[in-house]
């Protein structure tokens, strides 16, 4: 018996075919079945990242007739070969479609449909077979709609039976076929014409080659025991099931790496995650774009994060939803509170309960506790600022911005009409409305006179009878 090659010459060798031509009518969707999202990449980028991150010497993906710009543009990972199957005829004949294109020894196929596929799971399969052929399998406790894998007397595999075409007997096997195999390209070319298209599904299937191959030699396998990572979708129940499977995966991760998620069943990442070390992340918090969470930060329960940087020891409240947004150090935002559109919030910062910022930058040590519209504006440090305090920053046509130097007092209930300059240690009485700039070290007052009305006659409720007259 041959020595085995090791892992990096046989992946030398390798052609990654992945089969994405399946319209997915069960899916009930005018889109392409590969192209469903599962933690914000669809399916079919999910298995691209994998099978790049393989290194095998070449990656194809085979496509409907006339669809391959349309999975160009869906396609946000590095892009691989094109080949668009002609008619829908089987697997067999998408594969032979990229014969053509097929430079090495062996070809690794793949299905688009199966975003859960683990690399270690493909390195075993390939390292089992060698320069054989060899097929993924598993103990399946709810076999229904896989293949069947039919073993002889020996316990050698002899043969798929796609579940259409299995009897009551057959259907009674638990080991089924994952629809992953590792191919000599030679063997599927020379043997195509013997693959035939008389089963229930009038198709051409990929698994008949394994009952050509058992007839001169032995078919290797790989069984996994994971069924997680060989599930596929054809349906949108399938598709939910996998989300959560997926966001529990990478929730159990991101724990390995020393990050507390409270609730493994309630995390969502639907974008890219870098938390550090001592990260609490309580339940129900959606992750969306790029977002990087320093040591020790906590997140509570309901937020949303999109395209966020937060710095180390910060605590985010419950119901707090932030994008496009640079949180510091020590900071403090929410609870309830929205910062957006290239918001800077500094080191020891205070953004408390139903603030709301918008391309503002504030400068550390800097609060505003509560009810606060931050839109256009430049804030210095240690600067205080009320409640009720909105910056008027929009005259229906133009946007304007306006300043607030270094310890600054805002008293609640202002409003500063922009553009304006309010001046370092300058004070503004609560319940003004500043149009002018505020020179620094001086209190600032911008208030109508009070006025009393002895002779007001105070508004009553009409009879509702009398009106009826």
């Amino acid at each position: 018996m041959s020595e085995k090659q090791p892992i990096a010459a046989l992946l030398a060798e390798t052609t990654i075919i992945i089969l994405a031509a399946g319209k997915g009518k069960r899916m009930l969707s005018d889109k392409p079945k590969a192209h469903n999202i599962i933690g914000n990449k669809t399916l079919l980028d999910h298995v691209l990242d994998t099978s790049f991150r393989l290194k095998a010497k070449h990656v194809i993906v085979v496509v409907p007739l006339n669809s391959t710009e349309i999975f160009k543009k869906a396609c946000k990972v590095q892009h691989p070969t094109w080949v668009e199957q002609e008619q829908p005829l089987g697997t067999a004949h998408a594969v032979a479609s990229t014969l053509g294109e097929v430079k090495t020894s062996h070809c690794l196929i793949l299905n688009a449909d199966t975003p859960l596929i683990k690399e270690d799971i493909l390195l075993k399969l390939i390292h089992n077979t060698q320069k054989s052929l060899g097929i993924i399998t598993a103990i399946h406790p709810n076999p229904h709609g896989y293949g069947r894998i039919i073993r002889d007397k020996n316990l050698e595999i002899s043969e798929i039976v796609e579940e259409r075409d299995c009897n009551d007997i057959l259907k009674e096997i638990t080991e089924i076929n994952a629809g992953i195999g590792y191919f000599p390209k030679d063997f599927l070319q020379e043997h195509w014409h013997k693959i035939q298209n008389n089963n229930q599904q009038k198709e051409y299937y990929l698994t008949d080659y394994v009952k050509l191959w058992n007839q001169q030699h032995r078919v290797a396998s790989y069984t996994t025991h994971n069924i997680e990572h060989i599930t596929g979708i054809n349906n949108k129940l399938d598709l939910i099931r996998l989300e959560r499977l997926w966001q529990k995966r990478h929730a159990e991760e991101l724990i390995k790496k020393g990050v507390h998620i409270h609730d493994p069943c309630r995390f969502d990442c639907q974008g890219d995650l870098h938390a550090q070390s001592g990260v609490t992340i309580d339940i129900n918090v959606i992750i969306r774009g790029k977002v990087t969470i320093g040591k020790n930060s906590h997140i509570g329960a309901h937020c949303i994060l999109e395209n966020v940087a937060i710095g180390n020891n910060t605590t985010i409240q419950p119901y707090s939803y932030i994008r496009n947004t640079t949180i510091g150090s020590a900071a403090h935002f929410g609870p309830f509170s929205y910062a957006r559109n290239k918001t800077t919030i500094g080191n020891h910062t205070k953004i408390g309960c139903f603030v709301e910022t918008k391309e503002t930058r504030l400068d550390d040590y800097t609060k505003a506790s509560h009810l606060t519209y931050l839109g256009n504006l430049n804030v210095g440090k240690h600067v205080n600022i009320g409640a009720g305090f909105i910056h008027c920053n929009y005259n229906g046509v133009n946007k304007y911005s306006s300043t607030i130097d270094d310890h600054a007092f805002i008293g609640a209930n202002t409003q500063i009409v922009g553009p304006c300059h309010i001046g370092a240690f300058a004070t503004i009485a609560a319940g003004s409305t500043i149009t002018k700039n505020a020179p620094a070290e001086q209190l600032t007052i911008a208030r109508s006179k009070q006025v009393s009305l002895s002779n007001w006659q105070r508004p009553e409720k009409k009879d509702i009878l009398n009106c009826i007259k």
